[in-house]
């Protein structure tokens, strides 16, 4: 998906360039992490919390990312929908997750800075905190059904 994403950015602005697709393609594998994001997993691993990650993504490349993040200690379980074939938002990838850490969907906090995710998260019963570290218009009215946070230090304190 995300490849074909990348190809029509591409595409649209005029790129066929074989070695920049394969360049920007690998460069997910290798994200630098906010400031925040080290920090904020230490303190709630600390104080006893399972952290996990449930994407879109495909098993080799979480596993990849969250090493290259430096933050591969503090996460388990990574969940990837391929273990089911099918993508968020559809409930069915929320409840591998409540069924992967055999617990109900109010007994879950989940973080999400995609508006479409939080939604498909607060649908399935999940406790949503969306990470908003920009300014923009609401979406998917989730006003007053998600806890809003401008960075996942903020995280510990709404727990």
């Amino acid at each position: 998906m995300t490849a074909d994403a990348l190809d029509f950015a591409l595409a649209l602005h005029g790129y066929a360039d074989a070695t920049l697709r394969h360049d920007l393609l690998g460069s997910y594998r290798h994200l630098a992490p906010f400031a925040d994001v080290g920090p904020a997993l230490t303190q709630l691993k600390a104080a006893g919390m399972r952290l996990g990650i449930l994407s879109n993504g495909t098993p080799a490349l979480l596993r990849e990312a969250v090493a290259s993040a430096g933050i591969a200690a503090l996460l388990d379980p990574l969940l990837s929908v391929d273990a089911i074939r099918i993508y968020k938002p559809d409930p069915r990838v929320y409840a591998m997750a409540a069924d992967s850490l055999n617990l109900s969907p109010g007994e879950i906090g989940f973080v999400s800075s995609n508006a479409w995710d939080a939604m498909g998260a607060e649908s399935f019963g999940f406790q949503v905190f969306q990470l908003r570290r920009q300014p923009g218009p609401e979406e998917y009215h989730l006003a007053g059904r998600t806890r809003v946070m401008a960075s996942l230090s903020d995280l510990p304190g709404l727990l």
